[in-house]
């Protein structure tokens, strides 16, 4: 399970946030689905499309690992982005 734990962490921290985009293969299944609001993005192609528009909105883009649960094959992360926008320090967090 720890290496399930670390890969979500490395997706959420590393990849969302542009930093290691090129290894999103390594934690992303080619046939992946994310929604995003009204938005949904498909496949390693997908990943890179919401990650270039974060990386677009927010110029200092960072993701940081809250907590995890995880459970057989399943992970839940509380994750928090921060960056700049306009200027402005903006902060939220997800699962």
């Amino acid at each position: 399970m720890p290496e399930l734990t670390e890969t979500a962490r490395f997706a959420i921290e590393e990849v969302c946030s542009g930093r290691r985009l090129d290894d999103l293969d390594h934690c992303y299944a080619p046939n992946f689905v994310d929604h995003v609001n009204a938005m949904e993005h498909r496949g390693h192609d997908g990943v890179r499309e919401w990650v270039g528009l974060y990386k677009r909105i927010f110029d200092d883009l960072s993701f940081t690992t809250e907590q995890q649960v995880a459970e057989g094959d399943r992970v839940v992360t509380h994750w928090t982005l921060r960056g700049s926008y306009r200027g402005c320090q903006v902060e939220f967090s997800g699962l």
